[in-house]
């Protein structure tokens, strides 16, 4: 239908539909869009002024849960997390390929889609969570408790690697056994302060000698074994919907360990029929995060997609997201 304008009513004239849409949910801005198949494919990197009026060229952004703005080139809400915000766009299919990409910082942001309702919705989302484990190690030629002197900065037992590598020390130097504390000395051979010895002459090619403090030397020179505490980090993504206002869990992606300040490159969701095929690649290559859900005729697909935030299991919870991506589906 064709509508027109007369005395402030609207008169329907011929066989194009319009659909009206909410842009600005409580803030009260409609407009009317045409209805033709699908949504084309765009994307938004969301770098333009600050603003509180999300809304750009070919994308009538939806505020559909919580109050978002453009902020520092980025697509940022002040909701809690814990309310899931959501923001939308109406692309008048169920099958679709999204993706958005990680924002400032934190977790658990990722990519709406069968988007219906703020009460009905699905949302996959990064998490991230820490945890203790105990490992052996060996270490050379020095006693318990007490580590290479020339270990780069980072004070680790020598020959220990982390799960996502670590720095494997050094052995130890003809001082003897030395704990991680260095003194810089004067210009070369100038000599080192008492209790100290010679660890790297003009080190760095500075001009200055490396000092290195020494440990006590209370066992032989040989190989030793210990036992210690770590931190490590998992990540994972977590498929959520909505039905009714009610959330829950749907499906959980195998987990990657790897650094605390991994995170996916982006989440990307593919829709076709009952199916959603969802990737995240880790931005340091240890790996992609997947869940292939089935969700059968019973499950209530609506037609938007976008962007989502949620809660996460070890904090850190982002309030940013950026590069936003669709295409329509087959």
């Amino acid at each position: 239908m064709i509508y027109t304008s007369s005395n402030a009513s609207i008169r329907r004239r011929a066989g194009i539909k319009f659909r009206d849409s909410s842009l600005k949910g409580s803030k009260g801005k409609r407009t009317y869009l045409l209805v033709s198949g699908a949504l084309t494919a765009r994307s938004d990197d969301f770098n333009r002024a600050d603003s509180t009026d999300i809304t750009t060229s070919g994308f009538s952004w939806e505020e559909l849960r919580g109050n978002w703005q453009i902020a520092s080139n980025r697509l940022f809400t002040g909701e809690s997390s814990s309310t899931y915000p959501l923001a939308v766009i109406w692309v008048n299919t169920q099958n679709s390929n999204v993706r958005c990409g990680q924002g400032a910082g934190g977790w658990g942001w990722g990519t709406s889609f069968w988007v219906v309702d703020q009460a009905n919705w699905f949302a996959a989302t990064t998490d991230q969570y820490s945890y203790t484990y105990s490992y052996q190690y060996t270490y050379q030629g020095c006693p318990s408790g007490y580590y290479n002197a020339n270990c780069g900065g980072v004070c680790t037992p020598n020959g220990y690697a982390a799960p996502w590598g670590g720095d494997p020390g050094h052995y130890c130097a003809t001082c003897g056994c030395k704990g991680c504390s260095t003194y810089f000395g004067g210009p070369v051979g100038a000599g080192c302060p008492q209790g100290g010895v010679l660890c790297s002459q003009n080190y760095l090619g500075n001009g200055m000698d490396e000092c290195c403090i020494c440990g006590p030397d209370t066992q032989p020179f040989g190989t030793f074994t210990g036992t210690a505490t770590g931190i490590g980090y998992r990540h994972r993504i977590i498929l959520r919907k909505s039905v009714s206002g009610t959330v829950s869990t749907v499906a959980t992606s195998q987990e990657i360990d790897t650094s605390e300040g991994a995170r996916p490159s982006f989440v990307n969701v593919v829709t076709s029929g009952n199916t959603a095929t969802i990737t995240a690649p880790m931005d340091n290559g240890a790996g992609t995060l997947t869940i292939n859900y089935n969700g059968g005729a019973n499950d209530n697909k609506g037609l938007k997609v976008g962007v989502a935030l949620s809660t996460t299991s070890g904090g850190g919870n982002a309030n940013t997201v950026d590069n936003f991506e669709y295409s329509p589906g087959a």
